[in-house]
């Protein structure tokens, strides 16, 4: 089983999607945000020396955990992301050419759709996978990106209402959501946490 080629399918399918079926209000939970947290669940799988099916199902997990934006709901779209990626997952030897390989086992298909699930807020990862997943998602609330990517998001909100948001709501919003926030992994609580902090201090 080629590990990567099953991840640069998964890859190549969801970004596909996303230029494909371009929504407007998306301009938060978008391609680049799908393509940051791959970059960040990249680095955090590297830290902890995954193995080959542990990595699989953190990458496919974190390519398809917003596909649910694509399919028509803002509300349940961690289970609309679960189903589209365990439909992937069990027919993932047909996006893989040339191969024998008909997809993953129905155990890792599942994993996979408990990691995107373990997103919703508030996260609640009942593993180190899960956790990884959860990590990568928010991997921007610890970063130098925090104020570009929380004003998209804001933008997002906004046009998703069709309202405005008072610049002071949505900064009260903002410092509540980071002080309830925690990583999970101990990799990104170490690596994060004063740029974290120090995003919380200037909002």
């Amino acid at each position: 089983m080629e590990i990567s080629s099953v991840i640069a399918a998964a890859q190549a399918y969801v970004t596909q999607q996303f230029d494909q079926h371009t929504e407007p209000v998306l301009v938060y939970h978008n391609k680049v945000h799908t393509l940051q947290g791959g970059h960040a669940a990249e680095q955090i799988t590297a830290y902890y020396r995954l193995t080959e099916p542990e990595q699989l199902v953190v990458m496919l997990a974190v390519w398809f955990h917003d596909m649910g934006y694509l399919l028509g709901s803002r509300q349940q779209h961690e289970q609309l992301g679960a189903d589209a990626a365990r439909a992937f997952a069990l027919a993932a030897g047909a996006w893989v050419q040339p191969t024998v390989w008909t997809g993953l086992p129905e155990s890792s298909a599942k994993a996979v759709a408990s990691c995107i699930l373990a997103t919703r807020i508030p996260q609640n990862p009942q593993n180190l996978l899960e956790q990884i997943v959860c990590d990568a998602d928010l991997f921007h609330l610890g970063s130098k990106d925090f104020n570009k990517r929380n004003k998209l998001l804001r933008a997002e909100t906004e046009l998703a209402a069709g309202s405005k948001i008072a610049g002071s709501d949505w900064a009260k919003s903002s410092i509540q959501f980071l002080e309830s926030h925690k990583y999970h992994t101990a990799y990104c609580q170490t690596l994060l946490k004063q740029q974290k902090e120090e995003n919380l201090e200037k909002l």
